[in-house]
């Protein structure tokens, strides 16, 4: 069984919030755009016309949520239910994050690999945001002035050939110079499985193929993050794409001996926890439950991370 409860509204005060209901793509009017046609025409004629640039996105903005009301009252139409929807607050950088409410869960798994055993229930006791999408190159050149992923065909594309002291520098500049009344850090490993999780019990929170770019649909290659369907509380990529770096120190039998709430993980080792899986691997190691370790010095271009703040 797995449990949550309230979600708050941590650093939110000085971010725009926006409502979306998965698995809608993302709600910016430059997607709404490429996708309709007589909407770009539209945009067309106002360039011609020399229309006020912030007058039309006002307007196309309002149309844009008219037509998603639409959809979604056609939707309560035919299943008598309309989706949750998902607060997404926009950070510096343009990261969103979501909220992640306080709960319990088990963590583990009795037929998973034997670090994943015992399963065991953990307490998550404060509500937290991680961020939606796995940091993108975009975000990390933005911050630190360089690229050094090996996939460098797209800014949208997940930072990868960074190492945990990689990003524990991104951590530490986001905190420096960002200034937005949150502190930045990279989620534990209970926090991490948790948010995956996001109230399932099974292997996964949904349909793999649905969800995640894996060794089976990949091309071989990382992909622009967001492209698959979010769980529940609107984490994308949280199977597959790129495996993620955690806090935690890896300890091959440390859930023998875990915290029951808010567990941090080995005070010390050799290895660093990556979680998640990754476009080149099998589907048995993108499961929620599945957890490995490496060097915190190794860079590698199927490892990445996504980051979890609250308040300063």
């Amino acid at each position: 069984m797995v449990s949550a409860t309230g979600t708050g509204s941590l650093c939110s005060q000085r971010w725009n919030v926006m409502l979306i209901r998965p698995p809608l793509a993302t709600p910016w009017i430059t997607t709404q755009t490429e996708k309709a046609g007589w909407l770009g025409r539209l945009l067309s004629i106002a360039r011609e016309k020399a229309v006020d640039a912030f007058g039309l996105r006002a307007s196309l903005a309002e149309l844009v949520g008219e037509l998603q009301a639409t959809e979604l009252r056609q939707e309560s139409g035919r299943t008598g239910d309309v989706k949750p929807q998902v607060e997404v607050y926009l950070a510096p950088l343009g990261i969103e994050f979501v909220s992640v409410p306080a709960g319990e869960f088990t963590m583990g798994s009795s037929g998973g690999m034997s670090d994943e055993q015992p399963p065991h229930r953990v307490v998550i006791s404060e509500p937290f945001q991680m961020s939606r999408n796995q940091v993108t190159q975009g975000q990390w050149k933005a911050l630190m002035g360089s690229n050094p992923s090996y996939f460098n065909t797209n800014e949208s594309l997940p930072v990868e050939s960074v190492s945990w002291h990689d990003a524990q520098q991104f951590v530490a500049r986001a905190n420096a110079e960002l200034n937005d009344g949150c502190s930045y850090r990279l989620p534990t490993e209970a926090e991490w499985e948790f948010a995956c999780r996001a109230g399932t019990e099974g292997d996964y929170a949904g349909s793999l193929q649905d969800m995640a770019w894996y060794g089976a649909n990949s091309g071989g290659k990382t992909h622009p993050v967001g492209q698959k369907k979010p769980n529940v509380w609107g984490l994308h990529d949280m199977h597959g794409n790129l495996w993620e770096w955690v806090e935690d120190w890896y300890g091959s039998r440390y859930y023998l001996k875990s915290a029951t709430t808010d567990p941090q993980g080995p005070p010390s080792g050799t290895y660093r926890v990556i979680r998640g899986g990754a476009w080149i691997i099998g589907s048995n190691c993108c499961r929620s439950s599945h957890r490995d370790g490496r060097w915190p010095g190794n860079r590698s271009y199927y490892v990445g991370f996504r980051l979890v703040r609250s308040p300063a």
